[in-house]
């Protein structure tokens, strides 16, 4: 497990025998760009719907075992932006990915000891 990747970047949550994976908001390229063309759209209705896909396209990277009304859910993008539809399920994935921006903080070099190799 990498701190940077792993941790900082990307947080793999388990439950019950399921996995969802996520990606941090402020190491995504993708999200920044495409969050900065949405913001230009007038209608609030239509910016929150471009903000659900936008997240669901670039910070929900994947999952298994995921379940809905007791019935397995394939991963793909287009399950991931239905899902943002969901209240629950989106501020699960919003404290996630939004929650917690580290961006100001700044980058330090660490001398950390090694774990022994067994």
């Amino acid at each position: 497990m990498d701190l940077f990747t792993d941790i900082l970047e990307r947080k793999e949550f388990d439950f019950d025998g399921g996995k969802v994976e996520l990606a941090r908001a402020d190491s995504s390229p993708g999200y920044f760009k495409r969050t900065r063309e949405a913001g230009k759209i007038e209608d609030e209705a239509e910016k929150e719907k471009a903000m659900r896909a936008i997240i669901g396209e670039e910070l929900i990277i994947g999952w298994s075992g995921l379940k809905y009304k007791g019935k397995p859910v394939k991963f793909s993008k287009k399950n991931a932006v239905k899902l943002m539809e969901h209240g629950r399920f989106r501020s699960f994935v919003l404290s996630v990915v939004i929650g917690g921006d580290f961006s100001g903080e700044k980058e330090i070099d660490l001398e950390l000891e090694e774990a022994e190799k067994n």
